[in-house]
């Protein structure tokens, strides 16, 4: 915890330890999230009803080892099925629970964060963005004051169109092999529900983007990715992407915006920059215990 008051200060790191939301499901529990991503993105099969959010597990078979996993407080049933590893990644519950053994950080989560999405008639985006750091308010007013200007540009794009600018930025080289694949299947398995937009800068060049999916049943849209590059670092559009997503969460009557992964003690020191960048806009942090587990099932076929 000392960790990460050091590097979130005292009152952002406090929230990594408080109850969630009772409307807010992770959308790693979500059963019609992965019923989509089943056979397309991950070989996985949802399973179970746990909780008064009806968080579901998935399971899955690595060679001859079989799996499954649950993200819930609440305690997962044993299920029909053969021989498998069950992990249960408990957020906010701790302590002991009999029948099942301390896994390590390794085997799970450490920390997530999420904003909750201000309702137009809640006070919608001014309220919104009272809540960000300065340097938000800053780049958020500087975005809109390029936009009117037409000095900047906010396009939606299609996947390949997409994926041809993120090539021209600088990313890690496996990620930029692997992401394009990843983001194929995604946008196959979630069809409209996945949408790629990118801001073109007065010399024409597509330097800036986000991709962002709608996971309507768990009342979440999940930040995926972006890149920036050139001009687009000092006129302020990583902002502005952020600000326009949370616009469209709020036209489509969506709670809350995920932002996916943020640095925890343990985790690579490359981590911090993005989770820093992540941090300004009003968030939450969600903190994950070490996971637990059990095997079930019978011993034998």
């Amino acid at each position: 915890m000392n960790d990460l008051v050091s590097f979130y200060g005292p009152e952002l790191a406090a929230t990594a330890s408080q109850p969630l939301p009772s409307d807010f499901l992770p959308y790693r529990a979500c059963r019609e999230y992965f019923a989509r991503e089943s056979g397309t993105v991950e070989a996985v099969e949802p399973v179970g009803d746990v909780g008064a959010n009806h968080a579901c597990g998935v399971r899955w078979q690595h060679g001859p080892f079989r799996f499954e996993k649950f993200i819930t407080d609440d305690e997962p049933p044993v299920l029909p099925g053969k021989r498998r590893l069950v992990l249960w990644q408990r957020i906010a519950r701790t302590g002991k629970v009999p029948g099942w053994l301390p896994g390590t950080a390794g085997m799970g989560f450490r920390l997530t964060g999420m904003a909750a999405v201000v309702a137009e008639k809640d006070g919608g985006r001014a309220l919104q963005e009272a809540g960000w750091s300065q340097h938000g308010k800053r780049h958020a007013k500087r975005w809109r004051s390029l936009l009117a200007a037409g000095e900047r540009t906010l396009e939606r794009l299609g996947i390949e169109e997409y994926l041809t600018a993120y090539r021209q930025a600088e990313q890690d080289s496996f990620i930029k092999t692997f992401l394009p694949k990843v983001l194929r299947q995604k946008a196959r398995a979630h069809g409209d529900r996945m949408r790629f937009w990118a801001s073109r800068g007065k010399d024409g060049a597509l330097d800036a983007g986000i991709v962002i999916l709608d996971i309507p049943e768990a009342n979440t849209t999940l930040h995926v990715g972006g890149f920036i590059r050139g001009n687009a670092k000092r006129e302020s559009a990583a902002v502005g992407l952020i600000s326009h997503s949370m616009d469209e969460c709020r036209a489509r009557g969506i709670g809350y915006f995920d932002f996916g992964f943020f640095w925890a003690p343990g985790d690579p020191a490359d981590w911090k920059g993005f989770s820093r960048f992540k941090s300004q806009f009003g968030i939450r942090l969600i903190g994950y215990q070490k996971p637990l587990w059990k095997l079930v099932g019978p011993s034998r076929p």
